[in-house]
């Protein structure tokens, strides 16, 4: 009798450490369950708002996205207001900063200036990075002198963007997150022409849906593997842009013009420096058939007539390019 009863009391204290067990192993479970639904429920949190923040089949917010934005800069010397700098100059280097800061966080810009060696006044400015520059023509910057800087400055990235906008382009607040989310390799972006007159950066955000469009071709977004072939261009006059804009379009990687409507890019006035009637020059038979085998370019009569030494260069040399790519003899 009093081993039957021992016995039963030691499966009975056995029965009382088997259901404290499972009762604390399913405590942990619904410990673990918990803290794994609270994880959960933060990582779809994020995942929803990465969602929203990505529309038009952009890369997945998981993607981290480099943008290289390359911008030639130069000092001004006579303008002691915006000094170093001039107005346009200022006005588009404090929305490069301020659409940088406001890139969504999957977003990584790199700000980058290719400034003339001897410039230093220009140099004192808060990008990533200042590329010098030593060639020029009539003090303007080669294109292909500036694309080689930044792409030795360039960790190979098959997914990295390049832009290369003009100094006096301005950009939206959302600039950044706008182009990642651009579901093609390389295309353009029209600009608005708002008031010459506006500084304030707020102000000029409300006035850019009302500004003016414009069909010139002053901001390039491209994929850092896309091959273009500068040759001798220069920035400043025409036709530059449309020369690489020919180039983009008939490469093949779906290159398209994003018009003024994006709201995305703008420019203070509309008074361009290459339309200054100075130092024009005659045009001859010579020149006209450089024009022609610049086939980029519907000329109009008063520019067959007369054009500057700089605009004339171009022109040149966006006809040796085609040249060299054999477009003269399409």
């Amino acid at each position: 009798m009093e081993l039957i009863q021992r016995r039963w009391r030691d499966r009975t204290a056995l029965c009382v450490a088997l259901a404290i067990a499972i009762c604390v192993g399913w405590h942990g479970r619904l410990m673990m369950i918990q803290e794994s639904n609270t994880a959960i429920s933060v990582q779809q949190r994020l995942q929803a708002v990465d969602h929203v923040m990505m529309q038009n089949g952009g890369p997945s917010a998981t993607t981290t996205i480099h943008i290289y934005h390359l911008i030639n800069l130069y000092s001004v010397p006579s303008d002691p207001i915006y000094y170093p700098f001039n107005k346009a100059q200022n006005v588009t280097i404090a929305s490069m900063l301020r659409a940088k800061q406001h890139a969504h966080r999957h977003i990584v810009v790199h700000l980058v200036a290719a400034i003339f060696v001897n410039d230093t006044a220009a140099s004192n400015v808060a990008f990533d990075a200042i590329l010098p520059l030593h060639k020029s023509y009539h003090k303007l910057p080669f294109l292909q002198e500036m694309f080689d800087a930044l792409r030795q400055y360039m960790p190979q990235d098959p997914t990295a963007l390049i832009v290369f906008t003009n100094s006096d382009i301005g950009l939206h607040r959302d600039f950044y997150n706008f182009i990642a989310d651009v579901p093609h390799a390389s295309f353009t972006i029209n600009r608005r022409i708002v008031p010459a007159k506006l500084t304030d950066l707020d102000q000029i955000e409300e006035r850019i849906p009302q500004g003016g469009y414009h069909p010139g071709k002053d901001c390039f977004v491209m994929r850092q593997h896309i091959d273009v072939q500068f040759g001798d261009l220069f920035v400043g006059h025409p036709p530059w842009g449309r020369t690489i804009d020919l180039q983009l379009h008939r490469a093949g990687h779906g290159h398209v013009n994003l018009n003024s409507g994006t709201n995305m890019t703008f420019h203070l006035g509309d008074n361009g420096a290459w339309k200054r009637k100075t130092n024009l020059i005659d045009i001859h038979s010579k020149e006209r058939e450089a024009m022609r085998e610049c086939t980029c370019i519907p000329w109009k009569l008063e520019e067959m007539r007369s054009m500057t030494q700089e605009g004339y260069q171009n022109i040149v040399n966006c006809a040796n390019i085609f040249r060299s790519l054999g477009w003269d003899k399409q």
